[in-house]
């Protein structure tokens, strides 16, 4: 195995990440900004016209990543910059020639194809971390979407406009450094998965539900609560601004500091039940004491922007496992997401205004619950195959760690029997004591992936028992 370089988070990666998450029409936020503007009324058309028109674009792009037609990176990003950067500017031109019907469409129509075709250009870019860095990047460029959306807030309309599309061309000049950073420095590194890796690739569409399904429930919420609470977020959006700002940073600190990769894995175990818990406290209390609801709020939008982060955090390492394409898992998540989006809309329209704070309440109650209980059902039986799989394995062995811990003695060892990238990832953790349950959980990839990675990583090394593997990774 040739040392390859780990992939660097580059500043351009963050600001272009924040850059695309300020301008994404299909999502709200980005349109809060234009909200206030005396005749908004093609909104009622243009809205859901490109949510449809998402939700079409991303359903073809997942039908094409199935069978197997990928479009390259130059191909993708062109559809990308150039039907965003005419939609943006349509869009802002709908302010004066909104009662257009058929110029709203066409512009909901091509915004929406280079909304759909930069996701998937980023979700390729951030298909290079890690879990851990995808944390730390996805929090970064939320930090750096608060801060210009903030700016644009607080823009006079002509001067945002300016500075909407100026977002977009950054966007665009991000997006081609990243492509051609990804096409220069980790070319080797694809090549090493797919020449050198003999894996069996028997990944089914039921392995990668159990890998992102959960955290896609997440981003579906969000999408559904944001789109239900449309004219609360306008009225209390500088605290959306706070939250967004405020969970990056917790975010990152949390990752920064925390190592352990099964913690990692389990974040929305961690965070989205406090957030749960701290809601139902504080709403009671409000109630009681006839507090304000400016904490209420916080609490909500810290919650649903946690998940949404956290989503895009995990699918990025998905991606990064490489065992499903990243147009699969990012197209089929702004699929979900568009979908989500749109029934709040409805929903939001349907029910009385004095009735959204309760359903808010009751869907976060509803989410809460089904994270901890599928967490809780995952967790036991992970830990249950993992504690199996280390009953035999000698306490003298797992005590006795070599100098400077299992990592860098099982790089000697990969560089010496020519093991992969990701078999050197699963044999750091077999050194560790932990069997495939855990490594399929913590590196996301199927349970037959991991036997297979932990097969030939037996037979390059000669051996036949994880006693063995431990001996040499330890050099006992």
């Amino acid at each position: 195995m040739q040392e390859q370089p780990k992939p660097q988070m580059r500043i351009t990666a963050v600001i272009g990440l924040g850059l695309l998450l300020s301008t994404l029409l299909i999502h709200s936020v980005p349109n809060m900004p234009f909200i206030g503007l005396p005749d908004l009324s093609f909104f009622q058309v243009f809205a859901p016209s490109e949510l449809i028109f998402a939700g079409l674009v991303s359903l073809v792009f997942v039908i094409l990543a199935v069978r197997g037609t990928i479009l390259s990176h130059i191909t993708l990003l062109i559809i990308g910059i150039t039907c965003s950067i005419l939609g943006g500017i349509a869009y802002l031109l709908l302010m004066d020639y909104g009662k257009l019907t058929g110029f709203v469409i066409l512009t909901a129509c091509v915004s929406s194809i280079g909304n759909v075709a930069m996701c998937l250009v980023w979700g390729r870019i951030s298909g290079r971390y890690s879990l851990k860095n995808a944390v730390i990047f996805v929090a970064c460029g939320g930090a750096v979407s608060g801060i210009i959306t903030w700016i644009m807030m607080i823009l006079p309309f002509p001067a945002a406009s300016l500075f909407f599309i100026g977002c977009m061309l950054g966007l665009a000049v991000c997006s081609i450094i990243e492509i051609r950073q990804m096409h220069v420095s980790y070319a080797n590194e694809v090549r090493d998965y797919e020449e050198n890796d003999a894996i069996e690739r028997s990944s089914t569409f039921s392995d990668l539900i159990r890998l992102a399904g959960m955290s896609v429930i997440g981003l579906m919420v969000f999408a559904f609560i944001m789109a239900v609470m449309k004219e609360r977020l306008l009225e209390t959006f500088d605290i959306y601004l706070l939250a967004v700002i405020a969970i990056s940073v917790i975010l990152i600190m949390y990752a920064i500091t925390q190592s352990r990769p099964l913690i990692m894995r389990n974040l929305q175990l961690t965070f989205i039940p406090l957030f749960a818990i701290l809601l139902l406290a504080v709403t009671g209390l409000s109630e009681m004491f006839g507090l304000g609801g400016t904490v209420v709020m916080l609490l909500v939008y810290l919650l649903y922007i946690c998940a949404a982060l956290l989503t895009l955090a995990e699918l990025a390492a998905v991606a990064h496992a490489q065992e499903f394409s990243p147009d699969i898992v990012f197209a089929g998540a702004t699929f979900l997401f568009v979908v989500a989006s749109l029934s709040g809309q409805i929903l939001g329209n349907l029910i009385a205004e004095e009735l959204i704070d309760s359903a808010v309440v009751i869907a976060t109650m509803l989410y809460a619950f089904a994270v901890m209980l599928y967490s809780y059902l995952s967790w036991n039986k992970m830990m249950d195959n993992d504690l199996k799989s280390t009953l035999d394995i000698p306490a003298a062995i797992t005590q006795n760690e070599s100098e400077g811990g299992p990592e860098k003695r099982c790089a000697e060892v990969a560089v010496s029997h020519k093991l992969t990238r990701r078999e050197l990832e699963v044999l750091i953790i077999l050194a560790e004591g932990h069997g495939g349950s855990y490594i399929s959980e913590v590196l996301f990839i199927s349970p037959n992936t991991a036997r297979t990675h932990i097969r030939n990583i037996y037979r390059k090394l000669g051996v036949s028992t994880r006693e063995e593997i431990l001996r040499i990774t330890r050099k006992l």
